[in-house]
């Protein structure tokens, strides 16, 4: 199958924080990363289309970092999401950086 990411991935493992549709913030584990979306995986289910705003725990680079995108792809794991918008520099520092 052909890939249609418009941006390589990152597999990842980070902590974060996220509210979406309720106004409770949730956990999840961020599981790759690119600088179109991510996949959160989490315990709570999200609909297609629900707005995430998301504070990923970047320690190792000693900063938050701030995400915003729609749900684009529901698994039983978690969630595809898309961003529209991001700390272009803290996801860079993410995808960049050799684990």
């Amino acid at each position: 199958m052909e890939e249609r990411r418009d941006y390589r991935r990152k597999q990842v493992d980070i902590n974060a924080v996220y509210k979406g549709s309720s106004e409770t913030f949730e956990k999840g584990q961020i599981k790759d990363i690119s600088y179109g979306g991510m996949f959160i995986e989490t315990d709570s289910p999200l609909d297609e289309g629900t707005l995430i705003i998301a504070s990923l725990d970047a320690s190792d680079f000693g900063k938050i970092i701030r995400v915003q995108g729609h749900v684009i792809r529901v698994t039983t794991k978690g969630a595809g999401i898309k961003f529209t918008s991001i700390d272009k520099k803290g996801v860079e520092t993410i995808t960049s950086y050799r684990s």
